[in-house]
């Protein structure tokens, strides 16, 4: 069974369904389609451990694919659908992407004639649990970015959120984790999959809520995972940290583990290729702090330490004399790494940065990170331009959060540098969980907003994630 949700196009969306009656069409009587009758009864039920899904069991006469779209009675957010396109009697149709303690009203249709109801009805969602309940309170402008995926700010459990920024409101979550435990890192896949790391596992699920994948610590080698996990073409990354004891001192480094489903494909260490400098003769110091880890097309991965205010590039060919291999260094002037990229900034002043986090390459080859910045200047999105044949890496562009804002625009610890659907940087405040989205051209702040908490006490957001889902 193939099943798809979308964003509902076509059609009259302006057009609300209101009838009751799931068992007919609004005339009570088999609808005729593409020459044959089909009819059908449709019963939706709330998940139950999860208050923003419906479970819709289908049934049609003779055999036919089915699509079923849904939105709120009040007109707000965004119309959905799923379609299942396999010719059987019996379907079931997950519908998600709901606002809590909403009324929606719901059609069902043939996917070839979205304008002709088979069914229609109504159904109302239940209310979020405490670890959900956040609020997005928009401080000015309007975003392009349809929704906002993070992990939550509300303590009580290792829960990813999805907030529709129309809306402001919460319209999908998933704990990741048992128990209340804080969601280290969590990802938004290619696949529409939700990735999270709580210290000790992986876990993937669909926006079902079915789990997709779960990398146990026996999988991880019993390492400490932390901060960051990536998808790319079926492989997992996921950043861990271990204590070694060197001439110099005690030192808590960091790797990243490769994994296809639950196999590890590969397992790679910096103390295999860097010691740390700096003696460290008592407690275990944390010298490199690893933040991001990220794969693009080629495989290779940007690994991005901010006890270093360095990111290194490291070849992804996996299982080759290559593979491992660091590419290059690019390294803030008073890292202890040596950069062998020379930096450079198209934009007046020092070319710097300082314990950078979310390194990316863009489609169009620029790397782009967030720049924290040493306390108290206002924290950055840069974009620089890699040439790794000329060995140079040159900041063109720079979207620097207001000196008006929260903390003098200076976040001290996590962040992100994504860009929207439309292409827009949108930066991450983690300490004090505001995001901002710049105009590419005027590196104007366009949209503002604040995450909060209903009830509960709140924390820090690591990364506004934009989707398009």
């Amino acid at each position: 069974m193939l099943l798809a949700w979308t964003l509902a196009c076509g059609g009259d969306q302006g057009t609300t369904p209101s009838s009751t009656t799931a068992d007919t069409a609004e005339t009570d009587t088999p609808v005729e389609h593409s020459g044959t009758t089909a009819p059908v009864s449709v019963t939706c039920v709330e998940q139950p451990d999860n208050a923003l899904r419906q479970t819709c069991g289908v049934r049609v006469h003779p055999p036919a694919p089915v699509r079923l779209s849904w939105a709120r009675t009040d007109g707000l957010g965004a119309v959905r659908e799923a379609v299942d396109d396999t010719e059987v009697v019996a379907h079931t149709l997950d519908v998600v992407f709901l606002a809590p303690e909403q009324a929606y009203a719901w059609t069902l249709t043939a996917p070839d004639d979205p304008d002709t109801p088979l069914a229609t009805g109504t159904f109302t969602t239940g209310p979020l649990p405490r670890e959900a309940r956040v609020q997005l309170e928009t401080l000015s402008g309007t975003s392009t970015a349809p929704y906002l995926g993070m992990s939550t700010p509300c303590t009580g459990g290792a829960t990813a959120v999805i907030v529709e920024t129309a809306t402001s409101e919460v319209v999908w979550y998933q704990a990741l984790a048992d128990g209340p435990t804080f969601l280290e890192g969590v990802a938004f896949t290619e696949e529409h999959t939700v990735l999270g790391i709580d210290g000790d596992s992986v876990q993937e699920v669909d926006l079902a809520g079915n789990e997709v994948l779960r990398i146990t610590p026996q999988d991880l080698g019993r390492r400490r995972v932390h901060h960051d996990v990536f998808r790319r073409d079926g492989l997992t990354y996921v950043l861990y940290q271990q204590a070694v004891a060197l001439p110099s001192g005690s030192y808590l480094l960091d790797g990243f583990l490769v994994h296809r489903g639950r196999e590890q494909v590969a397992s790679w260490f910096l103390g295999d290729h860097i010691t740390p400098s700096i003696p460290s003769p008592g407690q275990a110091i944390d010298w490199s702090h690893a933040n991001a880890v990220w794969a693009d097309e080629q495989g290779n991965v940007l690994f991005s330490l901010r006890g270093q205010s360095a990111v290194l590039s490291i070849d992804g060919r996996w299982g080759t004399p290559e593979g491992g291999q660091i590419r290059w260094i690019l390294a803030a002037p008073d890292s202890e790494l040596d950069s062998d990229l020379a930096l450079a900034s198209d934009l007046g002043g020092p070319a710097d940065f300082d314990r950078q986090h979310n390194p990316w390459l863009m489609p169009d080859g620029r790397l782009t990170m967030f720049d924290n910045r040493p306390p108290p200047e206002a924290s950055r999105i840069i974009d620089l331009r890699v040439d790794e044949v000329a060995r140079t890496a040159t900041i063109e562009r720079a979207y620097t959060i207001p000196s008006d804002a929260p903390a003098g625009g200076h976040c001290d610890y996590q962040g992100s540098s994504w860009r929207t659907p439309d292409g827009r940087p949108l930066a991450t405040c983690a300490p004090v969980r505001t995001a901002y989205e710049f105009d590419p051209d005027t590196a104007e702040v366009t949209w503002s907003a604040e995450a909060r908490c209903d009830g509960g006490s709140v924390t820090y957001i690591p990364r506004f994630v934009p989707l398009d889902w």
